[in-house]
């Protein structure tokens, strides 16, 4: 996996202005904000050298009106990070770099005539135009977070692998697809991983628990009525039996948000939140829990990650990427595609021709991973999948080889 770092320490981050932000006066949802704001510290001063992200081949070098002086560079794991307002630029086009080399200095550089508040706007993408508002961007700070190198500031988050036996019992292991497993919960109908916490429907009651894989269990939903659980970062969702989906955001004991009724499946990233109704009827929500929900159509099965929507419509799978009114892609032919998952510039569907899986863009081509795959799982640079019941993984790139993990399973995830 390409290990990454802030550009600056995380506190310097404007959280009041997210990737995706729609709020009055200066976004609107026809101009949501489309990067990531540091302007703390240092990073609000002019002149302050800017780091790279991570390693990579600068691919833009160059004057971009409305974001003026810009460098974008291309990441071994096929992401592009765009690093704008600069004050100058101090790479170039083709000039290999590694993480931590200077790419310019801070500025509020933006028309000819026209200047911002000293700030870096930190930008991603899944092509080199994302990192300049094209569809194809996502939000850099999750991103960045899961694939963060500790040594350089903060907690990378870690590399689990998660597997649900067939007699109920949650079976975790860290760091790697070799490590030994820990059993974490018996009685399991549901479980998710995000970053550091483990989330698990046992008796149909929920709990979380956040630490290493030898933390103890909080109880976050009353006993008994719950029949899903989705965790995502600081977000946790609730599916109950009754169809109602509630979301908290923050610390285990902060209040529920009910969200919606009727919902038979739900799905959060970022400051995203995705339902499938009852009815079939998709709708997705961007930035607080109080947002709107905004119709996307009908659906079998979605999936959310970054600025990315996945679902499949009657056995076609369809990824739209951009703002919640950006028009949808075709993705496969024919009606046999089952299951579609995102994450990160990777979109996997299972097909009844087997699990293909694509890196990039959305035009990339697709490579057929596994034939007869029962459920799978995508995460960074790993793919788990169930076949047979034996749950199997791979680590790396789309055409490494699969390492056996257990057998008699039901259910594999895999995170970081």
């Amino acid at each position: 996996m390409v290990r990454y770092q802030y550009p600056f320490p995380i506190e310097w981050y404007d959280a009041s202005d997210p990737f995706g932000n729609t709020s009055p006066p200066w976004r609107s949802p026809e101009n949501p904000h489309r990067g990531a704001d540091f302007n703390g510290g240092a990073s609000g001063t002019a002149g302050t050298p800017v780091p790279a992200i991570a390693g990579g081949v600068v691919v833009y070098s160059d004057w971009y009106d409305g974001l003026g002086n810009v460098v974008t560079i291309h990441h071994p794991d096929g992401a592009f990070s765009g690093y704008c307002h600069l004050t100058d630029r101090s790479v170039s086009v083709g000039q290999e770099i590694a993480r931590g080399v200077i790419v310019g200095t801070v500025g509020g550089t933006r028309t000819a005539t026209q200047h911002y508040a000293p700030h870096l706007h930190l930008t991603m993408g899944s092509d080199s135009a994302g990192t300049r508002g094209g569809a194809a961007r996502f939000d850099p700070i999750p991103y960045i977070a899961a694939r963060l190198d500790a040594s350089e500031g903060g907690t990378a988050a870690p590399e689990r692998y998660a597997v649900l036996s067939a007699d109920g019992r949650l079976w975790v292991k860290e760091p790697n697809p070799y490590a030994n497993w820990v059993i974490q919960a018996s009685n399991v109908t549901s479980f998710s991983l995000s970053g550091h916490r483990i989330g698990v429907v046992s008796g149909g009651t929920a709990y979380v628990k956040e630490g290493d894989l030898y933390a103890g269990w909080v109880q976050v939903s009353g006993a008994g009525g719950i029949k899903d659980i989705v965790l995502d970062g600081l977000r946790i969702g609730i599916l109950g039996s009754d169809g109602v989906l509630n979301v908290k955001e923050g610390n285990l004991s902060t209040a529920w948000v009910q969200q919606s009724g009727g919902v038979k499946k739900a799905d959060l990233a970022g400051n995203r939140i995705g339902i499938i109704g009852t009815n079939a009827v998709v709708s997705v929500k961007e930035g607080d829990l109080s947002a709107a929900w905004v119709g996307q159509g009908v659906a079998d099965d979605i999936s959310l990650s970054g600025n990315r929507i996945g679902k499949i419509v009657g056995g076609v799978a369809m990824v739209k990427e951009g703002d919640l009114w950006a028009g949808w892609t075709t993705m496969t032919g024919g009606t046999g595609a089952l299951a579609i998952r995102l994450d990160g510039i990777r979109v996997g569907v299972n097909t009844t021709g087997g699990l293909l899986v694509k890196e990039g863009g959305l035009s990339a081509g697709w490579t057929n991973q596994a034939n007869g795959v029962e459920q799978f799982s995508l995460s960074g640079d790993k793919i788990g999948i169930l076949k047979g019941g034996l749950s199997i993984v791979k680590k790396g790139t789309l055409f490494d080889g699969w390492i056996n993990q257990m057998p008699n399973t039901t259910r594999i995830e895999v995170a970081n």
